[in-house]
């Protein structure tokens, strides 16, 4: 594999899994974000909170799209880090099981747990953060 294109696989890795995180730290802040907070933060002037405010006022469709932004997403990191390893190392069946365990444990602890467990402890700051951050285009996300 050329060098250039090893980096820009690493790289585009590395920008899947902060994706990754991104889904989850949002559906965590924004599926246990506090009507009553959302609503004292944008009275106070807060136009993160008002976009939060727009958006769970479906939680559904917002749960559907980020759920299949980070299924997507996850699938590309082990489809990624399979194809990596395999041309670096050979199509051997033990790099493939390798290739999954590595995955399981970036995806487990970068682009779940730790997310989930910023949004979690911080249930007035999070929502904002995440939901400001938060402009989905997805068909799933749009009102009715």
């Amino acid at each position: 594999m050329m060098p250039t294109l090893l980096s820009l696989t690493i790289l585009a890795l590395i920008v899947l899994l902060m994706l990754s995180a991104f889904f989850s730290g949002s559906e965590t802040a924004l599926t246990a974000a506090s009507r009553a907070r959302i609503t004292q933060a944008q009275r106070d002037g807060d136009r993160r909170a008002a976009r939060v405010a727009r958006l769970i006022e479906n939680r559904e469709r917002l749960l559907g799209a980020l759920l299949l932004g980070n299924n997507l997403v996850n699938t590309l990191i082990t489809a990624l880090t399979t194809s990596l390893l395999v041309t670096l190392f050979g199509n051997e069946g033990l790099i493939v099981a390798i290739a999954t365990i590595l995955v399981t444990i970036l995806l487990l602890i970068f682009g779940e747990i730790g997310p989930k467990t910023y949004a979690i402890s911080n249930p007035i700051a999070s929502p904002c953060w995440w939901g400001g951050r938060c402009r989905l285009r997805c068909p799933l996300s749009r009102r009715s």
